[in-house]
């Protein structure tokens, strides 16, 4: 479920305080979530639209397509790296 959400954005490098922050959540809720916790309507509703993504995806149903948008952003100064040379 949503578990499977929050471990690929922490695999792109976010934080569960990064997540909470752009869902407008609490930390420790994204804590309970990620283990186990089962998701309102509203907390995927939450998910799908801070992260650009269908609930389908926050809910595992499908594969996120957007999620490379959702990556840590790099420091200022350092030149963003380019996902499509391979």
């Amino acid at each position: 479920m949503i578990k499977t959400f929050i471990e690929k954005l922490k695999a792109r490098g976010l934080t569960q305080n990064e997540i909470a922050e752009k869902t407008g959540l609490k930390q420790s809720f994204i804590s309970q979530l990620y283990n186990g916790k089962k998701p309102s309507l509203d907390t995927v509703l939450k998910f799908a639209e801070a992260f650009n993504v269908t609930t389908d995806e926050v809910l595992g149903r499908k594969d996120p397509q957007n999620l490379e948008q959702t990556s840590k952003p790099t420091k200022p100064g350092k030149p963003k790296p380019n996902s499509y040379l391979g």
